[in-house]
């Protein structure tokens, strides 16, 4: 409904509505009237942040606790905290108070589009789709009009400098509306983004089962499940609330390494799927032995030449023809079998829009990197330089125990929940990041980076 973002009801629409060729559509007078309502409220609101809301599915818990003991664990360095006696805050939707302190996200939109689509996701999600699709349609015509103009002027200095801030607005912009659309995935399972971290967090009533079979594929979850037992470890059942203390910087290049790691997940199971489609997918090595064997036991040794066709990977006739079978191959073998370059190429992000969101979405969450990284590196060099890692390693538990840099204590199932959802993040904005790739062409190449050196190379 591309007019919920008109301004004018009188404003009558003919029966077929031009807009460019990826997006038509016909839409009633009735519903044009009501679809205003939302842009009415928004553009009729008075001062003051946009109310925002949890739904009630999650809980968080702040308090003061006590270092008692010291234990490591995974990608963490943890410091058992008993709970004691505290002031505890909790965030939750409540009927009667529309004065939330927590909002949808951490990560605040600075664009005007943003904070529309930031808006009509609040007040009214049965319109987001149609909204952000108008939006990048305006987006993608004002680019247009910039380039033709570009390519039509003198490019002085001045007209130069002022598309570069066009430019720059713009890849804002996108950024707030691929943000936007990541909450709205979010939405879709049932699942409200953790705010921002500070001091003392728990999480309960944390919906799991959304963030692994709602948003990864069967053959996928296995990764990550291997994944949270590399970050986290095997714990059982009974620390789940065991209270750890961790520095923010820890914490904050888990979450970014697992954002990564949802990202990777995500190309590498949708390459996986359409090999696995094309019958183009290795088979596994039982399987060629196997086949092998076959070929050799049923070799026909007469003058004409049999068909000879490679074991390592099906008919095509056979994948066109007939049921699909599952394939022999799981897509942990499939990934293992890259090459360094591909597995590289796989785990980079592919537009500069979505390195600087997943930037700024960590800093909303725990802090700016470069000031957590240069605080703890100000502490670890007070005594001079570390002899070996063994000792680096003690340094950074006692600047965390006695508080010399920033912490957060988190509980085990805490931890748990916020890799799942870094996981589900990258995989969202992989999703979000091949939509505005393939309709709209608006996405920024980010800069490759070469890859080091093989030893012995």
């Amino acid at each position: 409904m591309y007019s919920a973002l008109t301004t004018s009801s009188a404003c009558a629409l003919p029966s077929a509505v031009s807009v460019p060729q990826r997006r038509r559509a016909a839409v009633s007078t009735s519903q044009r009237q009501h679809s205003y309502q939302p842009l009415r409220a928004y553009l009729g609101k008075t001062g003051g942040s946009i109310d925002a809301r949890f739904k009630g599915q999650e809980v968080f818990l702040r308090g003061t606790f006590h270092s008692r003991s010291v234990a490591g664990t995974g990608g963490f360095s943890a410091r058992k905290l008993p709970l004691r006696g505290a002031s505890v805050k909790t965030y939750a939707k409540s009927s009667g108070d529309k004065d939330q302190s927590a909002s949808l996200a951490p990560l605040k939109p600075d664009s005007p589009a943003g904070q529309f689509l930031n808006y009509i996701l609040e007040s009214e999600p049965r319109l987001f789709a149609s909204a952000m699709d108008k939006q990048l349609d305006m987006m993608l015509e004002e680019a247009e009009k910039d380039e033709a103009a570009a390519a039509g002027s003198t490019q002085m200095v001045l007209s130069q400098r002022i598309n570069e801030v066009k430019v720059a607005q713009r890849r804002r912009a996108l950024e707030d509306l691929m943000y936007a659309n990541i909450l709205h995935k979010f939405g879709n399972i049932g699942v409200d983004l953790i705010p921002s971290l500070d001091g003392i967090s728990h999480i309960v009533n944390a919906n799991y089962k959304a963030l692994t079979e709602g948003v990864h594929s069967e053959d996928a979850l296995q990764l990550v499940k291997q994944h949270l037992s590399t970050m986290l470890g095997d714990a059982p059942a009974a620390y789940s609330n065991v209270m750890i203390r961790t520095s923010k910087l820890q914490a904050a290049q888990v979450y970014a390494a697992s954002v990564m790691f949802g990202y990777f997940l995500r190309r590498a199971d949708k390459r996986f799927q359409l090999e696995q489609t094309l019958g183009t997918l290795p088979k596994s090595p039982e399987d060629t032995l196997k086949a092998l064997e076959t070929m050799f036991t049923n070799a026909d040794y007469s003058d004409e030449s049999p068909d000879v066709t490679n074991p390592d990977y099906p008919d095509i006739n056979d994948t066109l023809g007939g049921p699909k079978k599952k394939a022999s191959v799981s897509l942990k073998q499939y990934v293992e079998a890259f090459s360094r370059e591909t597995l590289a190429q796989t785990a980079r992000i592919v537009s500069a829009e979505g390195v600087t969101l997943v930037e700024r979405h960590t800093g909303a969450l725990f802090g700016s990197m470069d000031g957590l990284q240069a605080e703890m590196q100000q502490v670890l060099e007070a005594n001079g330089p570390a002899e070996n890692p063994k000792e680096l390693m003690e340094r950074i538990q006692s600047a965390v125990m006695d508080e010399k840099v920033a912490t957060l204590t988190l509980t085990y199932s805490t931890q748990r929940r916020i890799i799942l959802e870094a996981v589900a993040f990258g995989s969202f904005l992989r999703d979000v990041e091949t939509r505005v790739d393939t309709d709209y062409h608006l996405l920024t190449p980010a800069p490759t980076q070469k890859l080091p050196p093989m030893l012995g190379a």
